[in-house]
């Protein structure tokens, strides 16, 4: 193999494995999801409840109502939930949030968006993780009412960039630079190489 055909078989080498690991890059969650379910304030005023506990399975099971992108398929199923969560003053807990198929949320705020007598609505923003995600920021919002029964609804959206910050365009990396690099040095050589031979 004369020195070109190294020096080519190295640069393509290079290309090639630049693009497999930029591929095998774990990539970000996509998607929405809600569920409801049973809970019950410690208190029935909810201006005066300081921590909401959710049913567990046995009696009102919490289950997915929608789900989109990354979180397809999951309508149906059946959904952990931490209990109890303070809101009084509002503290995000220790642990998750929920888990579902195997999705779990980690609360990164916890703020009271209204309250009355009632009717509760939460929101903030958390971490998503999921087994061969990347670590995923989002927003997600908690509703409760007490009329007529207590039916809680949560629900969560991500639609998030490689930055893990929703709505935030990043740059990559540096890959597209390297691989324009990489695609000019071979043509210097290359044209060089033809250069020589005329």
């Amino acid at each position: 193999m004369n020195r070109r055909n190294k020096i080519i078989t190295l640069l393509a080498s290079v290309l090639i494995s630049a693009t497999l690991l930029q591929q095998a890059h774990a990539t970000l969650i996509d998607g929405s999801i809600a569920f409801k379910g049973g809970a019950l304030a410690d208190n029935s005023d909810l201006t005066k409840a300081s921590q909401i506990s959710f049913y567990p399975a046995s009696v009102t099971p919490t289950t997915v109502i929608y789900s989109s992108g990354d979180f397809g398929g999951l309508t149906g199923s059946g959904v952990a939930m931490y209990s109890p969560l303070i809101i009084d003053p509002p503290t995000p807990p220790a642990g998750a949030l929920w888990s579902v198929g195997g999705f779990s949320l980690i609360l990164d705020s916890l703020e009271v968006d209204y309250v009355g007598q009632t009717a509760l609505a939460l929101y903030g923003t958390g971490t998503l993780y999921g087994a061969g995600f990347e670590p995923t920021a989002g927003e997600w919002f908690f509703g409760l009412t007490t009329s007529g029964g207590q039916e809680a609804t949560f629900s969560w959206a991500s639609l998030t960039s490689s930055s893990g910050e929703p709505g935030q365009s990043v740059p990559d990396g540096g890959s597209t630079a390297m691989l324009l690099g990489c695609g000019l040095v071979l043509l210097g050589f290359l044209s060089r190489s033809r250069a020589q031979r005329a």
